[in-house]
């Protein structure tokens, strides 16, 4: 036999059994490669289509998540101005996640295509909760001086699956809009109100988390990329709209963004071109803040007595929070003794609290045994503490504008590419010739520029 010809063994398992060999791959992406790899497998995959993909998503992805992920894929096929649709959708979310099953029997019925797609955003989930839990723990050991272990248990990673994917879902349904034309009300109230204060505030981790990240990628192309300096682009302001923008474009593209190390893998990603003007009440962190349990919860007192406080805290518990988040989980006790001293009227979305979206505060188990319980005095001076993941490229607003003037300039030229902070150097620079250089070297120099020496 040719070493290039299919084994006569493997052409003999019987084709039912082949499949169920497909199903214990991790991912569509694995199925697809498999597929290609060898006429048994494509045979086997033809023979057993829907219980291939239904077995490879139910085995990876946990009944809980199943809901969420099914909402999304969903919510990207809802025209943007189409209220209804996104009412009906929650409504058939929570039914969902009430009755699993449901999910389970609509995971047999999806095409290929749908499959891979819930596939990638779960992989992608992957990757975001094992680096946020990387770069997270450490920072709640510390701030918080407790022992988290390294490893998460399974209802952290429940919430945090959740979290991702109902952020993602935020942004399909609340932010994918391009126009000014007012959003009805109803469907921010039904998204947040679904769930419980402590399960919102998990959203708030997961955003703080990836401001940071894609906008560590976002502040190293905004201060070096020729393009976005003849704009210009701005990376220093508060809630910048491009970051926003980028923001909502999708768990996948979410995690390339944060893998992505060098300036030339991150330019190719943050495309100008994926930008789109929006109204500031479109942005992700602009939806955040409508999450306050005020409005959600009148009934309850702005102040509450102590002897109170755990009735209270029922009262804002939801169905769909699960055994994961009921009143007394850690959760909902980090919450209630983080935001208790100022009343449920505390903003469950505010700058003030990022020392506390960096300890994933609203995550942990930690609380179920009173470990992270702290009073207010103690979470004030937490919430007053520095920054522990400081932005690197906060510029003064003198030096940002030379470099977007400069920037500029070597555009107008038919130049691209890297322009550094300090010094002239054209090595990253495409498109200009060399007397292009010398004459742009001579302006600045006139103009006071950079004191280097190309």
């Amino acid at each position: 036999m040719a070493a290039n010809e299919p084994s006569s063994l493997l052409l003999e398992i019987p084709l039912h059994i082949v499949a169920h060999i497909l199903c214990q791959l991790d991912s569509i992406s694995q199925l697809h490669d498999a597929v290609l790899s060898h006429s048994i497998f494509h045979a086997a995959f033809q023979d057993n289509t829907y219980s291939t993909i239904g077995s490879i998503l139910t085995n990876r992805i946990p009944l809980d998540i199943l809901p969420f992920a099914l909402a999304l894929l969903k919510s990207g096929r809802i025209a943007k101005r189409d209220t209804e649709a996104g009412l009906r959708l929650l409504r058939q979310l929570k039914t969902t996640i009430l009755d699993p099953s449901i999910a389970t029997s609509s995971i047999l019925e999806l095409s290929i295509s749908d499959a891979a797609q819930i596939s990638r955003d779960y992989e992608a989930v992957q990757f975001l909760i094992k680096d946020l839990v990387e770069e997270t723990i450490p920072v709640l050991n510390e701030r918080l001086e407790v022992n988290h272990p390294p490893d998460i248990s399974a209802q952290e990673r429940v919430r945090l699956n959740r979290a991702f994917f109902r952020y993602q879902l935020m942004c399909n349904l609340l932010c994918r809009r391009y126009d000014l034309q007012a959003l009805d009300d109803k469907i921010t109230e039904t998204f947040f109100e679904a769930f419980s204060p402590w399960v919102n505030a998990q959203l708030a981790c997961v955003y703080g988390y990836l401001e940071r990240k894609v906008g560590e990628a976002f502040d190293d192309v905004a201060a070096h990329d020729v393009g976005y300096g003849e704009l210009p682009v701005y990376w220093n302001e508060k809630d910048n709209a491009y970051l926003q923008e980028f923001l909502s474009c999708g768990l996948p593209f979410l995690g390339s963004v944060i893998r992505a190390r060098s300036f030339d893998e991150r330019i190719d990603l943050l495309d100008l071109s994926l930008f789109k003007a929006r109204s500031w009440d479109c942005w992700p962190c602009a939806q955040l803040q409508k999450m306050d349990p005020d409005e959600e919860h009148p009934e309850i007192e702005i102040m509450v007595p102590t002897h109170t406080r755990r009735d209270d805290l029922s009262q804002l518990s939801q169905p769909l929070d699960e055994k994961h988040d009921a009143a007394g989980s850690g959760p909902s006790q980090t919450w209630l003794s983080s935001h208790f001293d100022n009343g449920f009227m505390y903003p469950m979305f505010d700058d003030e609290d990022r020392n506390l979206w960096e300890c994933g505060y609203a995550f942990w188990d930690s609380n179920e045994t009173g470990e992270m319980t702290r009073s207010w005095e103690e979470w004030k001076k937490i919430r007053a503490l520095p920054r522990h993941f400081q932005r690197q490229f906060d510029w003064p607003w003198e030096e940002m504008l030379q470099s977007q003037k400069q920037r500029a300039d070597i555009w107008l030229a038919g130049g691209g590419g890297y322009w550094p902070r300090d010094g002239f150097d054209f090595g990253k620079i495409q498109g200009l010739k060399e007397e292009d250089k010398e004459r742009l070297l001579s302006r600045w120099r006139a103009q006071g520029g950079k004191s280097q020496d190309s």
